[in-house]
């Protein structure tokens, strides 16, 4: 891509875009090591950003968080676009640092808004890749997992280096929707940290178990195969209490989502604390939600729905 030589003066001068969250159900971690993952996204959780081409009041840097503006200054470089003053805002109702993909959904909503200024329409897969260059500001080397599904806006089986597949969800016994719930452990933690933390436990052979799990998953939701995900599921709840990734406290709030008959319930994301991922039973996902929002609060709970 060329240096974009567009006189600022001449662009729009306002631009917003906005990006939704994302969930893994198989792969957090071994997907860094060449796994297969499966990831869905969170429409519902959204970030805008908004870009007014013009200097910021007086004043107002301070207030800029100064990690935005440096990723801001990398998508001028990264999209080769001659630097000029601006203004950016920000506004999210994801869940900042718990695994759901904020940093995600703010590099991809930056390279769509800024290559709009250009006049650039990209794909979703150099969307993703240039949004992923990006992401470093905020993980060092993340594998280009959560770029991609917030990209892609759909669930997809992804791994390391490839494009990512989209996976077309079929109903529940050719009826029912998919019914997910997150519970957000109110505990944040580092991914950077956490991934240093799993690094031992993830050898050729723990990474191929998390791989054929993604494979599995993939294929049990294109078709309606509930008990196949929930099996998964459990079974890399298992690995990653193993590699130490699922605290005693995220421990607690999987056991207690056991009592209420969720299917299958695991931490999502690095672990160490953000949310807990678990499936509903198709038939009685009303009354397990309303269990499971009495005890953690609706504001600490969300439905997820493919």
């Amino acid at each position: 891509m060329k240096q974009s030589t567009t006189n600022p003066d001449k662009m729009m001068a306002f631009a917003s875009n906005t990006a939704c969250g994302k969930a893994i159900i198989v792969g957090e971690h071994a997907v860094i090591y060449g796994a297969k993952a499966v990831a869905i996204p969170l429409p519902t959780l959204r970030t805008e950003l908004k870009l007014i081409a013009a200097p910021p009041p007086s004043g107002s840097n301070q207030h800029r968080p100064l990690q935005l503006r440096k990723v801001v200054a990398d998508a001028f470089k990264l999209l080769h676009i001659t630097p000029f003053p601006f203004e950016v805002k920000f506004a999210t109702n994801s869940l900042v640092g718990a695994g759901l993909g904020s940093s995600a959904a703010v590099c991809v909503a930056l390279v769509r808004l800024m290559s709009s200024w250009i006049g650039k329409d990209l794909s979703d897969t150099q969307v993703a890749r240039f949004a992923n260059h990006l992401e470093a500001r905020f993980h060092g080397s993340p594998s280009g997992l959560d770029t991609a599904v917030v990209s892609c806006r759909a669930p997809i089986l992804f791994q390391k280096n490839m494009p990512p597949q989209k996976i077309t969800i079929a109903p529940i016994e050719g009826k029912h929707r998919w019914r997910f719930v997150l519970v957000d452990s109110g505990v944040r933690s580092s991914t950077k940290v956490m991934v240093k933390r799993a690094m031992p436990y993830f050898t050729s052979h723990s990474v191929q178990k998390f791989s054929n799990c993604a494979a599995i998953v993939a294929k049990a939701l294109a078709k309606g195969n509930i008990m196949a995900v929930a099996e998964a599921m459990r079974y890399i709840d298992g690995l990653l209490r193993e590699a130490s990734v699922t605290t005693s406290h995220l421990i607690k709030i999987i056991e207690r989502l056991k009592t209420y008959g969720v299917l299958a319930a695991k931490s999502t994301g690095a672990g160490g604390g953000g949310c807990v991922l678990a499936l509903l039973q198709p038939d009685k996902a009303k009354q397990q939600l309303q269990k499971i929002r009495s005890h953690y609060g609706t504001t600490n709970v969300y439905e997820v729905m493919l």
